[in-house]
């Protein structure tokens, strides 16, 4: 069973839009999301508690995520590269609990 749900995402997404504007207030022209974020859960049928994030964005940019399942929280960069288009693999999530992912 996986703690991912088509409401979590919704918010997920929500944030997400306002984290990468935010992340960015220095910058003069701040990466904008181009396309839906879409998460994929357990793409592969063997990791119900991950998942594959996708989304584009008008320049290139980094991406690091911080994930706090409530008792622990990581940052994590998945790759040091600036790209546009984005395919993040999240992991960390703990069952039973509310997990809290920040891009």
């Amino acid at each position: 069973m996986t703690e991912f749900g088509p409401t979590t995402w919704t918010t997920f997404r929500k944030f997400l839009a306002v984290v990468l504007a935010a992340a960015c207030v220095a910058c003069a022209n701040p990466p904008q999301l181009t396309s839906e974020v879409e998460l994929e859960a357990n793409p592969s049928g063997k990791v119900p508690l991950g998942a594959l994030l996708h989304f584009t964005t008008d320049q290139p940019a980094r991406v690091t995520l911080t994930i706090d399942t409530g008792d622990r929280v990581e940052t994590v960069t998945p790759s040091r590269e600036f790209v546009t288009e984005h395919e993040v693999v999240v992991l960390g999530a703990r069952p039973g609990r509310t997990n809290t992912i920040a891009v």
